[in-house]
């Protein structure tokens, strides 16, 4: 093998999912952080973003209780790692399992995700996951529905123009983000950078982090707006801090390359590492980067190749290459030339030039 064609490669672009499902994945920031929350809180907000546990534990001191005559809501959690509430229920009664189908549970997945959406739910629309776990009356495991906001996106995306234009116009944080979504790429309306921004503002100021992070790429890439890195990253920051992992990773590489703030390898692993730990795949790569060659943290090569195969198995073709990099030379684990190609050869199928470069070399 011509290993000296074999080069580890940083994720030097930056996310710019101009859609409202970036929930495929992520990229963030500090500081400003404490004022922008302040600012917040002077605003119409009656209840913390997310449940606190004085919350949690109110309602279950109001639990069990029947949400109707064959269904028992018995307890609900929060999990802040990850973000995640979860809901248990018994369900009453003899139970037809042959009901239980993917077909049904998705007709109720779509209810529950319509009951969310009409409620104006923030917390919902800030990135917080939903899990309804159903159980029989003798605790056997009937179904569950996981709803997050990769769901609820999706539902706005197969609303018609005009069905979305009223629903944004009613003041729909996520209608207003998914219309400005549609001029910005020009679907069913003709391109408009400046309807674009209209729209992504009326949403980014309801706190829909998906809107906030558009405007973020949009003031990085100057589209419709002279380029301007340090309101760029003011919007990455908001969305980061909902936990948006795009923004989480955008900032990172923004605090990596010195881009309207001054280069600092340390607050940019701080937003890798957020972004990462949503399995965000550039954010996964960029890590093993660092720990490879000790940006901004001691360089160890068995972290790095953690952070590779991570990425490298969410199909990310940099991460690939890069740890057949490591195969090879022996970095952080033992030398195995198999295992190198076979990285090369799914980086190189994913798309990634150099690894096609390496194996027409090797062939």
């Amino acid at each position: 093998m011509n290993a000296r064609l074999i080069t580890i490669s940083f994720i030097s672009v930056f996310s710019i999912l101009f859609t409202c499902c970036n929930y495929e994945k992520g990229r963030e920031n500090q500081n400003i952080i404490e004022q922008n929350n302040n600012e917040e809180d002077t605003n119409e907000i009656d209840e913390p973003l997310f449940p606190t546990q004085a919350e949690i534990n109110d309602t279950n001191k109001k639990l069990p209780t029947k949400v109707n005559d064959y269904t028992l809501w018995t307890k609900v959690e929060y999990d802040e790692l990850s973000n995640t509430q979860t809901f248990y229920y018994i369900i009453l009664g003899e139970v037809d399992e042959n009901l239980i189908t993917k077909e049904n549970i998705e007709i109720m997945k779509d209810n529950m995700i319509h009951a969310l959406t009409s409620k104006q739910n923030k917390r919902f629309s800030a990135g917080m996951t939903y899990l309804y776990i159903y159980k029989s009356e003798d605790n056997k495991k009937l179904y569950e529905i996981k709803i997050n906001k990769n769901d609820l996106l999706g539902t706005y995306a197969k609303l018609d123009f005009g069905s979305l234009l009223t629903e944004a116009q009613n003041g729909d944080a996520i209608a207003e983000c998914e219309l400005g979504v549609r001029y910005y790429k020009g679907e069913g309306v003709k391109q408009n950078y400046s309807k674009a921004i209209e729209w992504f503002n009326k949403s980014a100021n309801q706190d829909f982090s998906p809107a906030q992070f558009n405007l973020g790429n949009i003031y990085r890439l100057g589209h419709g707006v002279n380029k301007d890195y340090s309101k760029a990253k003011e919007w990455y920051l908001l969305a980061a801090n909902q936990g948006n992992a795009g923004a989480q990773f955008n900032l990172g590489c923004m605090y990596r390359d010195g881009l309207g703030v001054p280069p600092d390898y340390t607050i940019a692993y701080k937003w890798f590492i957020k972004s990462a730990e949503q399995d965000y795949a550039d954010a996964q790569n960029n890590l093993g980067v660092m720990y490879q060659n000790g940006y901004g943290v001691e360089r160890n090569y068995r972290t790095s190749v953690n952070w590779y195969k991570k990425a490298a198995e969410l199909g990310n073709s940099d991460a690939q290459s890069n740890l057949a990099f490591m195969y090879y030379y022996g970095y952080g684990v033992a030398e195995n030339e198999e295992l190198a190609i076979y990285w090369l050869k799914k980086a190189a199928d994913n798309g990634n030039k150099n690894a096609k470069k390496i194996l027409l070399e090797i062939r």
